[in-house]
């Protein structure tokens, strides 16, 4: 369906897009103190933790609460996905609607969000 409304040019430049997308997300947890990948970049799928500030916060279970505030919150829905042997914050970009000012925003709030789980 979408092929046929938005025709061969269209939907490759829809989908060139998201991979553009995942290319800046990717750029902009490198720069981030807080964020490291945990894997390249897959099409339009990005892998990434956010850094505990106590090194006593277990990592898995501080990604996976990251994950479930936000979902509960409604304020993003974001999953989980295991990368050599590590919970990973997983965030696939298929959303025509979502800017890059979005994805900045995200990234802060999860850093947030770390930071209220480790003051608890």
């Amino acid at each position: 369906m979408t092929w046929q409304e938005l025709g061969s040019a269209g939907l490759e430049k829809k989908v060139n897009g998201f991979f553009a997308q995942a290319q800046f997300c990717e750029a902009y947890i490198k720069k981030s103190d807080r964020m490291q990948m945990q894997a390249p970049v897959q099409s339009v799928s990005v892998c990434f933790t956010v850094t505990p500030r106590n090194s006593a916060t277990k990592s898995d279970e501080l990604q996976c609460e990251i994950r479930e505030r936000l979902l509960r919150n409604g304020e993003a829905m974001v999953n989980y996905a295991t990368v050599d042997d590590r919970i990973v914050i997983r965030l696939i970009l298929l959303n025509p609607e979502t800017s890059n000012e979005q994805l900045e925003k995200l990234f802060v709030r999860m850093v947030e969000v770390a930071d209220e789980i480790e003051n608890q």
